[in-house]
């Protein structure tokens, strides 16, 4: 796995989701602006992870193991699953394929590490 890649992206897209939380600040959808800042928050942890692993550092599996149960607990909510159907069908963008693809991402990041 390209852990410097990933990271690069990784990074890149949490601005583009604290970028959508302030969209949603100013322009609320029922539950748009929790789910991104779950997202912002857990990207954020992997993001501290991969960062641990570049430098040679250690990594806790716990506390990984925690964040991911916390990921995958969001992405079978119905927060969730809700505004992915509406994403189906062109009526809003929280949840995009670019964002699925990133939160695919950081699963395998955190099964790697774990």
């Amino acid at each position: 796995m390209q852990f410097k890649q990933l990271l690069s992206q990784l990074k890149n897209y949490r601005r583009g989701w604290a970028t959508q939380l302030v969209i949603f600040t100013k322009h609320p959808e029922d539950g748009a602006q929790d789910l991104l800042f779950s997202l912002y928050e857990i990207s954020g942890s992997v993001i501290c992870a991969l960062e641990d692993v570049l430098e040679n550092k250690h990594n806790e599996p716990t506390a990984l193991q925690l964040v991911k149960r916390k990921l995958e607990r969001l992405i079978i909510s119905k927060t969730f699953q809700d505004y992915d159907f509406l994403a189906k069908e062109d009526l809003s963008y929280v949840i995009s394929d670019p964002t699925k693809h990133h939160i695919r991402k950081m699963l395998e990041i955190l099964d790697a590490l774990t």
